[in-house]
């Protein structure tokens, strides 16, 4: 997958994003600190942390890959139906803050490392 390596971080990120969120609030039922705090903390880490083991990767496309995935994200919940545009737009100051330490941190976790 070396030919995109951002699309595949992206898809990555989705995939487990989904599994969290299915089994946070579609088995257990609740909104509790896995959608909140962990899941846009992971849309933040994973695509730079995956990105840049597979190529380089700037801080600056570190920070735009993952507001990306976060906006797919949030498109999602959208077309789906899983989120209203209030709900969203009160959560998005914390979850911007989230996406961008994990963005921070997986941008860090390759740049140190290699």
């Amino acid at each position: 997958m070396k030919k995109n390596p951002k699309l595949f971080s992206i898809l990555i990120t989705l995939i487990v994003s989904a599994i969290l969120g299915y089994i946070e609030i579609g088995i257990f039922k609740e909104y509790g600190w896995t959608v909140f705090l962990v899941i846009p903390f992971i849309i933040g880490f994973l695509p730079p942390f995956i990105n840049g083991k597979l190529s380089e990767i700037s801080k600056k496309e570190s920070y735009k890959l993952s507001f990306l995935t976060l906006g797919i994200v949030l498109i999602g919940l959208l077309i789906f139906a899983i989120e209203g545009m209030i709900c969203i737009a009160m959560s998005l100051p914390l979850i911007a803050l989230l996406v961008w330490l994990g963005s921070y941190l997986g941008y860090k976790a390759n740049s140190e490392s290699g």
